[in-house]
């Protein structure tokens, strides 16, 4: 088997030491391994959006290291450089995020790809497209330039298989595209239920919910007979509730256990409302797009407006996430600044206890992935 590790940019841990695990893996079982990655080509990238050349070259030293490390020969090759002119770029002149969706470009959805990254690099859901101009612009410069590159290589050299990092970022999202156009099967990782572990999700963004559901249940129903199935599902929520630190860091272990807040009453009807991170999914595609409410602050205004009317005894709290406790944008200020005599908005940082809320709520409404 040839297979092809694309790594548009060397990413932090563990991701990049998922990638030489599984050439080593390949490696071990006799296979042909490439690694396609930037060597200093590409005009910044997710994690160096400046093109810092201090961090370009730990970047280069450091994947030169890992894979001097494999044992057993695996060829490393450049992207390639990238055209410095602009002029004939797809996404350009755009101020309209909607505007900026709808872009494809045979068959890559490009607009989405470029609007997913700018909106990691802001912290934003509704980031200003002219404020961000150039940054966007060397966002969807790489990712074309990928895209193209990806289109020539898979032509050539026919691989396998290939293998990327998470899928949502412009570049990663370039090298899927092209795949699923060739019709050479894409292997998306991601970091696992623990550290000792990662995800594959082939030729799927494992941000596409409906999918990421079916997968859940194939594998719930395929343990059936496992006797362990229930404990190692129960120990797993446990240890959240527990604060451990299995797969990525806790965002609740400095909240205080047991703590409501200020005002909290149980002769009444609590509904309990946990937000999500806007920014992590509004730019996954159209399969996250919601009928009902623009985002979530016109959702928790409108449902506290008709709670109001219909059902007076009751009282909504709203659980920020604590991911977005250092993000200022308009999205978080919308959400604060919501002022109804039924509704409480707890801030990202406060110490309220997220999983007793759970526990102590006639109601739980979660929004996104929360």
């Amino acid at each position: 088997m040839h297979v092809l590790i694309v790594s548009p940019y060397r990413t932090v841990a563990p991701h990049f030491e998922t990638e030489l695990e599984i050439a080593q893996r390949h490696l071990d079982r006799g296979d042909r391994v490439s690694m396609v990655a930037c060597l200093g080509e590409l005009k910044g990238c997710d994690f160096n959006p400046q093109a810092d050349r201090s961090i370009c070259e730990n970047c280069r030293l450091r994947r030169l290291h890992g894979v001097k490390s494999l044992n057993g020969n695996i060829r490393l090759r450049g992207i390639g450089a990238v055209a410095s002119d602009n002029d004939d770029l797809t996404v350009k002149n755009i101020d309209d995020i909607e505007q900026l969706k709808q872009i494809h470009q045979e068959g890559f959805d490009l607009g989405y790809a470029a609007l997913s990254s700018l909106v990691s690099l802001t912290r934003d859901p509704d980031p200003d497209l002219q404020q961000h101009e150039t940054a966007l612009g060397d966002i969807s410069q790489n990712a074309e330039h990928v895209w193209h590159a990806m289109q020539r290589l898979l032509s050539r050299r026919r691989p396998d298989r290939v293998y990327v990092f998470n899928g949502r970022f412009a570049t990663m999202r370039a090298v899927l595209r092209a795949c699923q156009q060739a019709g050479v099967d894409c292997y998306i990782h991601e970091r696992g239920c623990d550290t000792r572990h990662f995800q594959l999700f082939k030729n799927r963004l494992p941000h596409e919910i409906d999918y990421v559901e079916s997968r859940m249940r194939e594998h719930w129903h395929r343990a059936v007979n496992n006797p362990h199935r229930r404990r190692v599902a129960r120990d797993w929520f446990s240890s959240r509730i527990a604060r451990v630190e299995k797969n990525w860091h806790s965002f609740v272990k400095d909240q205080q256990q047991g703590r409501l807040p200020a005002g909290w009453k149980v002769n009444r009807h609590n509904i309990v409302l946990f937000t999500s991170s806007e920014d992590e999914f509004v730019a996954i595609g159209d399969c996250w797009s919601n009928r009902l409410y623009a985002d979530q602050a016109t959702a928790v205004a409108r449902i506290g407006r008709d709670l109001l009317r219909r059902k007076r005894s009751a009282r909504l709290t709203v659980r920020m996430h604590p991911n977005l406790k250092d993000v200022d944008n308009l999205s978080t200020r919308r959400m604060a600044a919501i002022d109804l005599p039924n509704v409480t908005i707890i801030p990202p940082k406060a110490p309220v206890d997220t999983y007793h809320l759970m526990r102590v709520a006639d109601t739980v409404v979660t929004f996104g992935s929360s």
